[in-house]
């Protein structure tokens, strides 16, 4: 089947725009950092423990449509890969544009500038693991079972898991919510752990579908399998269950007023910003009361 013709049939394309627009009014109702990209980007991808079920479930009925038709197991000129790939790219797509959305109307909505590519390239590739997991549910699982545990799945995954005692199990996922302060940065290492695990949850999902061959297949599939929740879980079993680190200091703006030394990030180093006025009032009034006056005040975590 053609991408043209997936495209045109596929309940995905259907629930673009409602999904779009659910994931907008989503995020506005969030709070972020104001003026902070990283900040933003990560609140948006909360988003995902609600609509990556979109996700799944549509890759889920574009499996089943072609299990039921026979198409998947009648000889053809494609390579499963291939015809794998075809059918999951509207479920992709889908993903791709919601999980845009709210991070373009995160950043929008709270002034914060250029999104983090780092944390949306996670996203991307935690909602390519999902479709794979959904047709891989379409194929075998009759569709009364697939699509309704499909839609329920990922919230599970992204919603409940984070709210079991073991916090770091929620690095796992590739949804960030709980970064980051203003003084502080992604952590690297829950990003890797987000990226590990679901790019080993689309090798296993691949081979499981029959689109990828290995020697050893089983052995070879568990191999990965087991490795990838290994090193996933020790990266973020360092990191706990906020996935932040302190900001590189070099980044802060330092300048004066009157004694005392003012350090701001960049995010808040703007004429138009109360910092500054707010301080010098603050010295006034210490002045005034024959307190000490700091010598510097930073915005940097202590």
């Amino acid at each position: 089947m053609r991408l043209r013709t997936t495209l045109r049939i596929s309940p995905a394309v259907w629930l673009t725009l409602p999904t779009l627009v659910l994931s907008i009014l989503y995020v506005t109702r969030a709070i972020y950092p104001s003026n902070y990209g990283v900040a933003a980007t990560a609140g948006a991808t909360s988003s995902m423990a609600f609509l990556v079920g979109f996700v799944a479930t549509t890759a889920a009925w574009e499996a089943a449509r072609l299990r039921r038709g026979g198409i998947w197991d009648a000889p053809h000129a494609r390579s499963r890969l291939g015809i794998t790939i075809i059918a999951v790219t509207p479920s992709i797509l889908l993903g791709g544009i919601f999980l845009l959305g709210t991070v373009v109307a995160a950043s929008v909505y709270g002034q914060a500038g250029m999104p983090e590519l780092r944390i949306v390239a996670v996203g991307f590739v935690a909602i390519c693991a999902w479709s794979l997991v959904g047709f891989l549910a379409g194929l075998r699982l009759p569709m009364s079972v697939s699509l309704p545990s499909m839609f329920l799945a990922p919230f599970l995954w992204f919603a409940f898991v984070p709210a079991l005692p073991v916090e770091w199990l929620r690095q796992l996922s590739g949804m960030y919510r709980d970064c980051c302060r203003i003084g502080a940065d992604i952590a690297p290492a829950a990003l890797l752990a987000g990226l590990i695990m679901n790019v080993t949850i689309i090798v296993v999902a691949l081979h499981a579908i029959g689109a990828l061959h290995m020697r050893w297949s089983r052995t070879a599939s568990t191999a990965v399998l087991v490795t990838g929740v290994i090193v996933s879980s020790a990266f973020a079993w360092n990191v706990g269950p906020i996935p932040e680190v302190a900001r590189d200091r070099s980044a802060l703006k330092c300048g004066t007023v009157g004694a005392t030394e003012l350090c701001l990030w960049p995010e808040h180093d703007d004429p138009s910003q109360v910092f500054r006025p707010t301080l010098n009032k603050v010295i006034v009034e210490l002045t005034r009361e024959g307190l000490p006056i700091p010598s510097r005040w930073s915005e940097e975590l202590a």
